[in-house]
């Protein structure tokens, strides 16, 4: 339910308030809210240790090239329609670095390392698993079981 309400009163409140208001009210009715939810966090949820010998299995060359090739595939998706595609040198430059970050990316040294997988599956064997949907997944879900319509231009299935 709120996910099918915040599609529909989240600009209808924050355009009364900056007709009302300012712009800068739509930041500063959320100040309120969120130290009330620190606070309780800070008191209900107990926050262990930080444990820095897990970062010794930190991939920071794929966490560098996944940047460098989402990065640069975003900035040419959103300015070549602008900007003629690939006749002007800084899209074309981008799309040529995305192309070798994300090629980098999913077949380079660190990109299925097998010896070190995030989760052994053997472990899991024997034991019920449920899946949950992603929060977007979710939210048109709800949103087809409450309207019959999913949200233009998505897939629902």
């Amino acid at each position: 339910m709120i996910f099918n309400l915040s599609g529909t009163m989240g600009p209808t409140i924050g355009g009364f308030l900056t007709d009302t208001l300012s712009w800068h009210w739509l930041f500063l009715v959320n100040i309120v809210p969120g130290l009330l939810v620190a606070a309780v966090v800070w008191v209900t949820i107990d926050i262990d240790k930080p444990d820095f010998s897990l970062l010794r299995g930190f991939d920071l060359t794929g966490l560098t090239l996944m940047a460098v090739f989402l990065g640069c595939l975003q900035y040419a998706l959103e300015e070549g329609p602008r900007r003629d595609w690939l006749d002007e040198a800084t899209i074309r430059a981008a799309v040529i670095i995305s192309a070798v970050g994300g090629s980098l990316f999913f077949t380079g040294p660190t990109a299925f390392d097998m010896r070190a997988p995030l989760r052994n599956i053997a472990e899991l064997k024997g034991k019920k698993v449920r899946v949950l949907a992603s929060p977007f997944q979710t939210e048109q879900i709800a949103r087809l079981g409450a309207t019959g319509v999913p949200r233009a231009g998505l897939a629902t299935s």
